[in-house]
């Protein structure tokens, strides 16, 4: 996974990187507040110590997101 980032921040055009800027935080900001909305709401639906599941499913639901992005 790491020579797979690597890669891609190497053939990345620095020109074109401008253009892409808006769909990257609209994307971000979408997906940061979808996961605070399912931790406060979804984790009160798990049985038991719900905040410490939510806290721990959120971080796993952002880091996928970061690598899809990347």
């Amino acid at each position: 996974m790491d020579y797979l980032v690597m890669s891609a921040i190497i053939e990345l055009n620095i020109s074109i990187r401008g253009d892409l800027l808006t769909p990257f935080f609209i994307a971000f900001t979408a997906c940061c507040l979808w996961s605070i909305v399912a931790m406060c709401t979804i984790g009160r639906l798990l049985p038991d110590m719900w905040l410490e599941r939510a806290l721990v499913e959120t971080g796993l639901a952002l880091g996928a997101t970061a690598t899809a992005l990347l």
